[in-house]
């Protein structure tokens, strides 16, 4: 008996039905839009990040469980049930794989949402973008709480027009420029490291069309961290708008044999150098044998000029070698902004220098190595409070004490962090000083400290706020009145940063700074 759906009476009927639900069928599918190919990037970029974070989060248990089928496979082949222990063998090969696979894949970029977003000043628009930064205090931060170790590219679109000003309220002139920083909030060792500067300009042509910018790398090797966004200045008269801001994975390079690399021609100018060094030394050799008789004279005439002289003695030494060797330009590690302006006369440039641990050092003045000869240095125009409190001593007589207005056991525990901080990011570092040719009366040499790739040195520690501007900013040649600029400028950044860093959390009012030489 046929069902009755398929019954001889009713299959006209039912062709009918078929015919009516096909055509509807067909109506819906032209009627669906098709999905757009921006639709779905965005889904494979949510399914490789919810990957990620499912591998990461679960890591700890794979690896919990491969180690326990690694010692299942021993115990059983021990027992003798080899058969067993193969299959072991092929589910911790499958898991390795598996493991392997993940691992290849390109890890996906890690968004720095508005929603997770957390700062002072800065509010979301409609379109998903950050906007904000009208003055240094604003700011926006994430926490990343499971990050993996490598290094990062901050890549990020902007958008900086001016804004309008009316009759009633009228603004000063837009910035052309503004300068902004991404870095990682922390005091643990390497996190200064992390500081990057960038520079946007004022959106021309197309008001509305966003810029990309790639910030870094930055390199990272633990987790939680927290990476803040702030201006370096207040922008009062423009808009600055970011999206998309996500960290980036930076490729990992691959190094090439060195058979493989094509070395460049030496041309004719490396032979006229080596030349020119060459008479250079012949014509000074005797000039410096000469001066160096002279100064030994003097050592025992004159027992009490001994730094000084020592300090005659390192500059012929120098002349020496700097003569005996082709001029590189390279080899001045100033950031090339400060080393084309120059002007380091008054100073002398001691390279390969170390940091030596002595029970005197403090923040700002610690015992140095160079050359095999050990003398101690102070930082020049910084003040960080002493280790230990003095309560016999006046605060107005410290300056540390009075740039911040503390009291004498308050800066001491920041006098103690900035020595824990010095030693612990200089010590096993080399380094180059530009130190004044006049040391102070008990020996010590006023320096400037910089470090490879990162510049100077007193900027870490203004901008911990565990030292206190004390120079007088605009004296000296052209070298010092920028160092100077840019260190009274970075201090004004950390003093109205929102929570404020350091002593300045503590500072209750803005008090006059000291000056020093």
């Amino acid at each position: 008996m046929l069902p009755l759906f398929l019954s001889p009476n009713r299959t006209p009927t039912v062709l009918l039905l078929l015919a009516i639900l096909s055509l509807v069928a067909s109506s819906l599918h032209a009627q669906t839009p098709p999905t757009s190919a921006d639709e779905v990037q965005a889904l494979a970029n949510l399914k490789a990040i919810f990957t990620t974070q499912i591998n990461s989060q679960s890591q700890k248990l794979t690896d919990q469980y491969e180690r326990a089928l690694a010692r299942m496979e021993s115990e059983v082949a021990d027992a003798g049930d080899y058969e067993q222990a193969l299959q072991i063998k092929k589910r911790r090969d499958q898991l390795q794989q598996i493991l392997a696979s993940n691992n290849s894949s390109t890890t996906p970029a890690l968004p720095l949402t508005p929603l997770a977003a957390k700062g002072s000043g800065i509010t979301s628009s409609s379109d998903g973008s950050l906007t904000g930064w009208r003055t240094a205090s604003h700011y926006a931060e994430w926490t990343l709480t499971k990050l993996a170790p490598g290094d990062y590219f901050l890549e990020l679109d902007f958008l900086m027009t001016a804004v309008p000003s009316s009759a009633t309220a009228p603004l000063e002139e837009p910035a052309e420029t503004a300068l902004f920083e991404i870095y990682e909030v922390s005091l643990l060792a390497g996190a200064a490291d992390n500081r990057r500067s960038f520079e946007l300009t004022l959106s021309k042509g197309n008001p509305l069309e966003f810029k990309p910018q790639r910030i870094g790398p930055m390199r990272f090797a633990r987790s939680p961290i927290t990476l803040r966004l702030a201006a370096s200045r207040s922008y009062a008269s423009n808009q600055v708008q970011f999206k998309n801001i996500r960290l980036v994975p930076a490729p990992t390079s691959v190094s090439q044999p060195e058979a493989n690399l094509v070395k460049p021609p030496t041309s004719n100018v490396d032979s006229v150098r080596s030349a020119l060094a060459s008479a250079l030394e012949l014509a000074y050799k005797p000039i410096n044998d000469l001066y160096a008789s002279q100064l030994k004279e003097l050592e025992q005439r004159f027992p009490d000029w001994q730094s000084l002289l020592d300090n005659e003695k390192r500059g012929i030494e120098k002349r020496r070698s700097s003569t005996s060797k082709s001029n590189d330009t390279n080899s001045l590690h100033l950031p090339k902004p400060l080393a084309s302006l120059g002007g380091i006369s008054g100073f002398q440039d001691l390279e390969n220098v170390t940091f030596v641990n002595h029970p005197e050092n403090t923040g700002d003045r610690f015992r140095i190595s160079q050359d095999g000869k050990e003398f101690f240095i102070r930082l020049l125009w910084l003040k960080c409070a002493s280790p230990s409190a003095d309560p016999a001593s006046s605060p107005a007589n410290n300056p540390f004490n009075q740039h911040f207005g503390l009291t004498n056991e308050d800066a001491a525990l920041f006098g103690r962090a900035a020595l824990q901080f010095t030693s612990g990011y200089l010590s096993g570092r080399t380094f180059r000083l530009l130190a004044r040719n006049t040391p102070d009366s008990d020996g010590t040499l006023p320096a400037l400290l910089f470090l490879p790739d990162i510049g100077l040195f007193h900027n870490l520690l203004i901008d911990q706020g565990l030292a206190a501007f004390v120079g007088k900013v605009g004296t000296g040649g052209t070298l010092e009145r920028a160092l100077q600029h840019s260190i009274s400028d970075r201090e004004n950044e950390a003093r109205s940063r929102n929570p404020r860093p350091g002593a300045w959390a503590l500072s209750p009012t803005q008090p006059a700074e000291p000056s020093q030489p």
